[in-house]
């Protein structure tokens, strides 16, 4: 009896330490797994903190560029088209200059203007370049205008310079300020004589004795075209078919009015070549222009920095709305 009263406590006390270890060990499982799930938690986490910053970063990167692309894209559009009344002339002038973008006053304000990649801004509909002389500067014709638009256009313009030089050409005319009106029936021609008769042709008939000059007195060219329906062009940027240039002496100070004047045919204002018709005394080989077949291809300055480009003049064709 006692024998088996030994046995069940030895029993009971080994069934009491199983129950402990597999206590233990239950717990110690438990902890593990929450310790493994926790690892994961932690590394799913990391990981996915890694694919969030390394995207976004890309992303960012991406956004800016497509920003950037866009915006490089909008800068080169046309929001903002000027269009002045030469266009009726058929040709894209100020509509070449894209103000897309408010250029902010110094004080801040937005202003009705806008800025180009080129420095030109609008303000009120009128274009001007970056030294603040207008590109267009005749807008409106000016109050003592004899003719506000002219009643010929610019092929019709082109026709008669053509017309005028082939009759010197052909007849042997000398180079010289002519004298009659109308302007060369003595058989002298200039640069300037040469659109003054071929105004005369299409009936601009008051002009000066011996025809339209650089200079005649009081009445430059100048002065003469931009009141008979000619809009004067100070971007040489700007030039196109039928636009009369005037060019300088190339002597420092103030543009010299006595010095050159032409009638351009074609205008390619990357290569600053011209084709032209141009009853001046020389061509850069040494060759009488009169003589010469016309029109003929050089650079704008021919004669490089001893004729710079001063200002055109350009047809104002249609009538006032």
């Amino acid at each position: 009896m006692k024998n088996r009263n030994i046995l069940i406590g030895i029993l009971s006390t080994l069934c009491v330490i199983l129950i402990a270890v597999i206590a233990l060990l239950s717990v110690r499982f438990v902890n593990l797994s929450d310790s493994a799930s926790e690892n994961r938690n932690k590394a799913a986490g990391s990981k996915g903190k890694d694919r969030t910053e390394s995207g976004s970063k890309a992303g960012s990167s991406e956004s800016k560029n497509k920003a950037d692309a866009g915006s490089t894209a909008g800068g080169s559009g046309a929001d903002g088209i000027t269009q002045n009344g030469e266009n009726r002339n058929g040709g894209d002038t100020a509509g070449d200059s894209r103000a897309e973008n408010s250029r902010t006053d110094s004080s801040g304000g937005q202003g009705t203007s806008g800025e180009t990649g080129s420095g030109e801004y609008e303000i009120d509909g009128v274009l001007y370049m970056a030294d603040g002389r207008p590109v267009y500067e005749y807008l409106d014709p000016p109050q003592d205008s004899a003719v506000d638009y002219c009643p010929f256009g610019v092929e019709e313009f082109i026709a008669s310079v053509a017309s005028v030089y082939q009759m010197a050409h052909d007849s042997g005319y000398e180079y010289g300020n002519s004298s009659t009106l109308p302007p060369c029936e003595d058989g002298f021609i200039a640069c300037d004589r040469l659109i003054a008769r071929a105004l005369w042709d299409l009936g601009y008939t008051d002009q000066p004795q011996g025809g339209m000059q650089i200079v005649s007195g009081d009445l430059t060219e100048e002065e003469y075209l931009t009141t008979h329906g000619f809009i004067k062009i100070n971007d040489q940027s700007k030039l196109m078919r039928g636009d009369i240039v005037l060019q300088d002496d190339g002597k420092d100070g103030g543009p010299k009015y006595t010095w050159h004047t032409f009638v351009l045919v074609e205008y390619d204002p990357v290569t600053q070549m011209c084709s032209k018709y141009d009853c001046g005394h020389f061509t850069p080989e040494g060759i009488d222009r009169v003589s010469s077949e016309q029109p003929f291809t050089c650079p704008l300055a021919d004669f490089g920095a001893q004729r710079r480009f001063v200002c055109a003049f350009r047809i104002r064709s249609g009538s006032a709305e």
